[in-house]
C-alpha cells in the first residue's frame, strides 16, 4: 500500500506540473520545460488524466491502509510513515487544484509595507498579479493576521515568488504535524482507536490533495483547533483559548472550536459556570487573535475585510441555494438574509450545546464540537471542498453510528478524488460532476450492509436479470 500510494502521489505531482497555476513570465516559467505543454490541449488533458489516476491510486492505497492499521499498537506510526511518504512528491509542485496559494504569496508581498486588508493584489506589479485568480485579484484578503505575518516575514528574507510559495507550503506542513500529534491523543481520550482516527483525519487524499498539494490555510487552522481541544482536555482552558485564538487568527470560522474548549475544560458546574467559562474562553481567544494583528503591525482590518466572503458566495453554499429559492418564490433579495440567518442559527445551536451537553464526558464534548464545526461549514456563505477539513479531525475521534461513519469516509473519499474538478479551473460542467459524486457517496452510505455486500459481490446483476425479463434467442421448432 505504501508503494501504491507513493506511485499515486508521483502521478498527481507530475500532472500537477502541467495543470498547476504558475506565474507567467517569471524566471521559473521561462526555464520550465513544460511551458509549451500547458498551452497544448492534449497536454492539458494528459495532465488532468495523470492527476485523476494518481488520486485514484492514492485513494486505493488509503482505503487499503485502514484495515492494516486498525487496532494495532504501532498503527499510528504506520499512518504517519505513509502520510510523510505520500506527501513528499507533492512538496515541490505549484498550488494544485486551486490558485489560492498565489493569493497568499501576493498578500505576503503586500504585508511587507502595506496592509493586505486595504490594498488588493492588483496593486502589485509583475507576474504575481496574473497568477492570482481574477475573482480575488481586486479584493482585500479575508484571512487573519497569522498567515499575513508569516508571509511578510518570509518576504523580508526573499522576494522570490516560489520561495514564498514554499514558505506557505511549510505552514501547511505545520498544520499536518499538529494533526499527527493531536488526533491520536484526542481519539484515545474519547475511547476511539488512535490509528483509525489518524488514518481518517491525517492520511486521507482529502488532506493530501487540498492541505498539502493545495497548501490551503485551512490545514494549519484545523491543526491549531485540534491542539486547542487537546489542551482543553489535558492542560486547562487558558492555554487552549490562546491556541484557539491563534486558529482564529488564521481564519475566523475557527471561533466555532470555543464550544469544544468550554465543554472539554469544564468537569462540572451550573449553567452560570458554563456561561462564565464560554465568555472567558471567547475573551482570551479574541484577545489573542487581535494581539497578533495589532502587535504584528498590520492592525485589525481583517475584521472589516471579512465582507469579501459575503460578496463572493460559492455554488456549494446551502444558504445561497435557499436564498435563490426564496427569491424565485417571492421575488425578494433573500440571499444575504439567508446568510445572516445561517450565522444566527449557528449562534443559537452553539449556545444550546454549551448549556445542555453533559460535562465530564469527552465523547459528548467531541460530538458537540463536531456538530458546531459541521454546521459552520453548512451555513457558510463561501464554501469549498476543503472546508470539510474543519470538522474531519473531530469526526474521526467521535463515536459515530454505522451510517454516520460511512458518510464521513465516503465524503472524505469523494472530496479528495474530485479535487481537480474545481469550478475555478477549466473543466466544463464541474459543479454538476461534483454534486453527482457527493450525492452518490451519500446514497452508498445510506445503503444497508446487505445491499453493499451484494453490490460488492456482483449479486446485483443476477437480481436485476430476475426483475427484467430477457427474451431468449436460439433455435426454435418450425411452425
Amino acid at each position: 500500500m505504501l508503494l501504491t500510494g507513493l506511485l499515486g502521489s508521483l502521478l498527481v505531482a507530475l500532472g500537477g506540473f502541467v495543470i498547476g497555476r504558475t506565474p507567467p513570465r517569471d524566471w521559473v516559467s521561462r526555464l520550465d520545460p513544460l511551458a509549451d505543454v500547458r498551452t497544448w490541449p492534449p497536454g492539458v488533458a494528459a495532465g488532468y488524466a495523470l492527476a485523476f489516476v494518481g488520486l485514484g491510486l492514492l485513494t486505493w492505497a488509503w482505503l487499503g491502509l485502514g484495515p492494516l492499521v486498525r487496532g494495532r499498537p504501532d498503527g499510528v506510526t504506520h499512518v504517519r510513515t505513509a502520510v510523510l511518504l505520500w506527501a513528499l512528491p507533492l512538496l515541490p509542485t505549484p498550488p494544485l487544484f486551486s490558485g489560492d496559494g498565489w493569493s497568499y504569496v501576493a498578500d505576503g508581498l503586500l504585508s511587507r509595507h502595506l496592509s493586505p486588508y486595504v490594498v488588493p493584489p492588483s496593486a502589485l506589479t509583475g507576474p504575481i498579479v496574473s497568477a492570482v485568480n481574477s475573482r480575488w485579484r481586486h479584493s482585500p484578503t479575508p484571512y487573519g493576521p497569522l498567515p499575513m505575518l508569516w508571509g511578510g516575514a518570509a518576504s523580508h528574507l526573499s522576494g522570490s515568488l516560489w520561495l514564498l510559495l514554499y514558505a506557505y507550503r511549510a505552514l501547511a506542513l505545520v498544520g499536518l504535524f499538529l494533526l499527527m500529534y493531536a488526533v491520536p491523543r484526542l481519539a484515545a481520550l474519547a475511547g476511539r482507536d488512535p490509528a483509525t482516527a489518524s488514518w481518517l483525519a491525517v492520511g486521507s487524499p482529502l488532506v493530501l490533495a487540498h492541505g498539502v498539494a493545495g497548501l490551503h490555510l485551512d490545514l494549519v487552522m484545523v491543526g491549531l483547533m485540534a491542539l486547542a481541544l487537546l489542551l482543553a482536555a489535558t492542560r486547562g482552558w487558558v492555554p487552549a483559548a490562546v491556541v484557539a485564538g491563534a486558529a482564529m487568527a488564521v481564519k475566523l470560522p475557527a471561533l466555532s472550536v470555543v464550544v469544544g474548549v468550554v465543554l472539554l475544560s469544564l468537569p462540572g458546574g451550573s449553567p452560570i459556570d458554563r456561561i462564565r467559562r464560554a465568555v472567558g474562553v471567547g475573551v482570551v481567544a479574541t484577545a489573542t487573535m487581535m494581539s497578533l494583528g495589532v502587535f504584528g503591525g498590520i492592525g485589525d482590518g481583517f475584521l472589516g475585510a471579512l465582507r469579501v466572503r459575503w460578496t463572493h458566495p460559492s455554488w456549494l453554499s446551502s444558504t445561497l441555494y435557499l436564498g435563490l429559492v426564496v427569491h424565485w418564490l417571492t421575488g425578494l433579495r433573500a440571499v444575504p438574509v439567508m446568510a445572516v440567518g445561517g450565522v444566527v442559527l449557528l449562534g443559537v445551536v452553539s449556545v444550546l450545546l454549551v448549556l445542555r451537553t453533559p460535562l465530564g464526558d469527552p465523547v459528548a464534548a467531541g460530538t458537540a464540537a463536531a456538530l458546531v464545526l459541521g454546521l459552520t461549514v453548512l451555513v457558510a456563505p463561501l464554501v469549498h471542498y476543503w472546508y470539510f477539513l474543519w470538522c474531519l479531525p473531530i469526526l474521526a475521534c467521535a463515536r459515530l453510528d454505522r451510517v454516520a461513519s460511512r458518510t464521513v469516509v465516503g465524503l472524505t473519499l469523494v472530496l479528495g478524488i474530485v479535487a481537480p474538478i474545481d469550478p475555478s479551473w477549466t473543466l466544463p460542467h464541474a459543479p454538476y460532476f461534483v454534486r453527482g459524486a457527493i450525492a452518490a457517496a451519500l446514497v452508498v452510505a445510506a445503503l444497508p450492509p446487505s445491499a453493499l455486500d451484494r453490490l460488492a459481490s456482483g449479486d446485483w446483476w443476477s437480481s436485476a436479470r430476475r426483475l427484467v425479463p430477457v427474451k431468449q434467442t436460439g433455435d426454435r421448432a418450425g411452425p
